[in-house]
């Protein structure tokens, strides 16, 4: 077994053990909490540092369009340099691109 293959079927285990953990959550207690409408209670976090970190914290619009561009760049680049490619290695790099939600 060559170690793309070990690495996609580590990742495939990961993945596997992610979802059986969620669905095990989801089938014990949903943890759903109902409120009206602006009665909800404040997170800590956002209530006492609000300003510092809607300045600070986030991305601008430009930054965002950067880095976009800069891995579209990126994935063309290895598109044309890229030659040969077994299933291991694409279905590797399509388990490292998936997202966890």
């Amino acid at each position: 077994m060559s170690t793309t293959e070990r690495r996609l079927q580590n990742l495939q285990s990961k993945k596997d053990k992610i979802e059986r953990e969620m669905h095990s959550e989801i089938e014990i207690d949903r943890g759903l909490i109902v409120y009206r409408a602006g009665s909800a209670p404040v997170p800590m976090e956002r209530s006492s540092g609000a300003a510092a970190a809607s300045g600070d914290g986030g991305k601008s619009d430009g930054s965002l369009v950067a880095a976009r561009m800069k891995r579209m760049e990126e994935e063309r680049k290895k598109r044309e340099e890229g030659g040969f490619t077994t299933k291991a290695m694409r279905d590797l790099e399509r388990m490292k691109k998936a997202k966890v939600y």
